[in-house]
């Protein structure tokens, strides 16, 4: 499938928010479920005065029980080499420090330029133990500081730094050490765009991270707001490079994109195709859009034809068609298709003129539908 591209940086903007917000939702609910076990394994749970039900559930024996993020929402932003994909993250830390009542830290890791201990920890010898022990350079959040870390040319470094680098974006540990769950990790790749300097990511990455593809028509300075520069490079000519699409469709990032809509709010259609093309990949992607924006279904229909919204898409007539065709094939089909046709029949009666192309294709389905039984 081809890659969904963006062309406005102010549009990867966007998606970085989204994916920011999906985060905070996430982590949100990971809390709630693991409140709501705290409270099974402790029926008398009960907070203090003035405390919160986690630090209650942890002073009652929820350190033994972590809690786990299994996912990241750790957006990877493609693009050819110098078109600013790492001031856009640099820009957006100084936009979230001055809207956050915290002090967001921007941390630039550049890990072509990076060994694996430069950023997993120093090893040090701890002679009591007589084991070594790694110490966290202090150029990374790994308490509970607020930052976002942007993990530069991800595809231009040795594998045992991308490896060590592909732990921290997953959320895992390296040597003992975990990212703080306050920070945000972003990544950047230059791809087949710097060809010669790059190597494959392993496919680690490929259902774990957001991939974004960064095609602008115009460079950074449009979104800082440069008018004369923009217009200047109206007139330059570019090369862009064509990107092969890496996101796979599994369980972990139909998890991750499940989330990702939960956080969509008035993005522009491009800027949600994108995120969740980068997440499961073009062809699902086009499924849950589909599906998101949603009108009515059969099972609408179904219950209140008399009430079912009739100001319907396009793409919910190919739904209800697919529905209807899956009920005929099941087991009963026919006697469900046979108690469903009315309603949609009535349904169908009172949708507008306009919608006449359609209202036949679904006629024409039914009635197919009925002769294979």
């Amino acid at each position: 499938m081809s890659v969904v591209y963006l062309t406005k940086h102010q549009q990867v903007a966007q998606a970085v928010n989204v994916a920011y917000r999906a985060k905070i939702i996430y982590q949100k609910a990971v809390d709630e479920a693991w409140v709501e076990t705290m409270r099974r394994l402790n029926p008398s749970l009960k907070p203090r005065e003035g405390e919160p039900l986690e630090e209650a559930a942890r002073r009652m024996g929820g350190k033994a029980i972590p809690k786990n993020y299994n996912l990241q929402f750790v957006i990877i932003i493609w693009g050819d080499v110098g078109i600013g994909k790492t001031s856009l993250v640099n820009q957006m830390c100084q936009q979230w420090n001055e809207q956050s009542t915290e002090d967001i830290t921007y941390y630039e890791m550049p890990l072509s330029n990076y060994m694996k201990e430069d950023f997993a920890g120093y090893p040090m010898p701890n002679k009591e133990t007589k084991r070594m022990e790694f110490y966290p350079i202090d150029n990374l959040p790994f308490a509970n500081e607020w930052g976002v870390v942007c993990f530069d040319d991800l595809d231009r470094c040795p594998p045992d730094v991308q490896n060590a680098a592909k732990a921290f974006l997953s959320g895992q540990t390296v040597n003992g050490l975990r990212m703080s769950p306050n920070a945000y990790l972003i990544g950047t790749a230059n791809g087949m765009g710097d060809a010669g300097g790059t190597s494959p990511l392993n496919d680690a990455f490929l259902n774990r991270c957001i991939h974004i593809y960064l095609r602008p028509d115009a460079s950074a300075i449009e979104w800082l707001g440069d008018r004369t520069q923009e217009l200047a490079e109206a007139y330059s000519v570019r090369e862009h490079t064509d990107y092969e699409e890496i996101a796979k469709d599994t369980l972990r990032s139909r998890d991750m994109s499940r989330w990702l809509m939960a956080a969509f709010r008035d993005e522009p259609l491009a800027v949600r195709n994108a995120l969740l093309s980068g997440c499961v990949g073009s062809h699902m992607a086009e499924k849950l859009l589909m599906l998101s924006s949603r009108r009515v279904s059969l099972d609408d229909i179904a219950a209140d034809p008399g009430r079912a919204r009739v100001d319907v898409l396009v793409s919910d007539f190919h739904l209800l068609a697919q529905e209807i065709e899956k009920l005929a094939k099941g087991r009963g089909g026919h006697t469900a298709l046979r108690i469903h046709t009315p309603a949609i029949e009535e349904w169908l009666a009172r949708l507008p003129d306009s919608d006449d192309e359609n209202r036949e294709m679904i006629r024409g389905i039914l009635k197919t539908a009925a002769r294979k039984r």
